[in-house]
């Protein structure tokens, strides 16, 4: 049986921390980032010039909504990758996504060189 994953199962509220090596003093702007880089995500397709002008390291804030996203179900894919370097990132669903076939590719290489 498939789960079908909709988008109101989507988490609506993000609690922090999202990463337990961030120190006090940088959990309220890490926060708040993650948060501003969430919301706007769940608008629609976002791209990198967007997310610069939110955090210079957008890439780890990503990476951290990934992980936070996976026990609901959601991840956040590359969705379009442009040659100017400004990609295009999307808020889907953990099943059937690029992400998930990345992980699992990563997971595979690790067994067959363990």
């Amino acid at each position: 049986m498939t789960t079908t994953v909709t988008l109101f199962d989507r988490p609506k509220r993000i609690e922090p921390p999202f990463n337990r090596t961030v120190t006090q003093a940088d959990l309220s702007r890490l926060g708040r980032q993650v948060r501003l880089i969430y919301e706007r995500l769940q608008e629609g397709p976002v791209c990198v010039n967007w997310l610069k002008t939110v955090a210079a390291q957008y890439n780890a804030r990503i990476n951290e909504l990934r992980h936070w996203l996976r026990e609901f179900g959601w991840t956040i894919d590359l969705v379009t990758r442009r040659t100017d370097g400004n990609n295009v990132y999307q808020l889907v669903p953990w099943q059937g996504s690029r992400e998930q076939a990345r992980q699992m590719a990563k997971q595979a290489k690790g067994v067959h060189h363990g």
